[in-house]
């Protein structure tokens, strides 16, 4: 369901608590009418992840699952998706010291992909974890910016979402796009396949890039190491610089464009 039209120019306040609200209501009767699937929705990606990290292990050595699990940490905290960039080139047989590009780009479109089922069924769970749920209520105003400085989104829904999420910004990951989703009123169907077909997307735009850039660089070059993590560490300060810049626009948008609601 859309938003109500009182609440399409509402204070950010107003429209979180709806936006929880229905989220929450609607976890509530998705676990009471489909307790068997909401149960596997939740236990499935950990279980398949612990399956896939037990195949590791004894396919490759528990060496590569270490690598595995840093390089999904580093990506969760630090590059997001920009973690491909930073991809090696196996050459043969030859030991690498960190993923490779293909690798990289198959654990990021894995890990997107359980992150959109997660969100697009439980982000009402993820209200109610302390602290966690006052981050996620933020991005609600990061959808009403989006919104108001593109309104014609809305006409195109489903694909405002896929290149919602495509944008390499924090508030464009998973959850603010399912959060995004809720505010253009799309069913929770669309929303998964926009969340997929936008993070595979974005994934599919650094893994050229990245293939790209190991064309360029030799790694006979005896700078190479060195260019590969001051590159990843240039990414890190463009990410910073451009999350500066977009939050101080919005908040000159929001602060230029007082509610409807308010006013009345």
């Amino acid at each position: 369901m859309p938003l109500p039209n009182d609440l399409e120019h509402a204070d950010t306040s107003v429209v979180h608590k709806h936006v929880m609200n229905s989220f929450e209501e609607f976890e509530v009767s998705f676990r009471r009418e489909h307790p068997l699937i909401w149960l596997s929705s939740i236990l499935g990606p950990i279980l398949a992840t612990l399956t896939i990290l037990s195949v590791i292990a004894l396919t490759s050595g528990f060496g590569m699952v270490q690598k595995v699990v840093s390089a999904a940490f580093v990506t969760f905290v630090v590059f997001s998706r920009f973690v491909i960039l930073g991809g090696e080139e196996a050459q043969g047989n030859e030991a690498i010291n960190f993923l490779t590009t293909e690798q990289l780009f198959m654990m990021l479109t894995y890990m997107d992909l359980i992150m959109a089922v997660v969100v697009t069924f439980h982000i009402g769970l993820m209200f109610k974890v302390p602290y966690l749920g006052n981050k996620i209520g933020e991005l609600v105003a990061d959808g009403q910016f989006v919104l108001r400085c593109y309104p014609g989104i809305k006409r195109a829904a489903f694909f405002g979402l896929v290149l919602f999420v495509m944008i390499p910004l924090a508030a464009t990951g998973c959850i603010g796009g399912a959060i995004f989703g809720r505010l253009l009123g799309m069913v929770r169907g669309l929303t998964l396949a926009a969340l997929c077909l936008g993070r595979l997307a974005g994934n599919t735009v650094m893994y050229v890039g990245a293939s790209w850039i190991n064309q360029l660089i030799s790694k006979e070059n005896p700078y190479y190491l060195e260019i590969k993590v001051g590159g990843l560490f240039f990414v890190v300060a463009v990410i910073v610089g451009i999350e500066r810049y977009y939050r101080v626009l919005k908040k000159r948008v929001m602060n230029a464009q007082p509610s409807e609601g308010a006013a009345e």
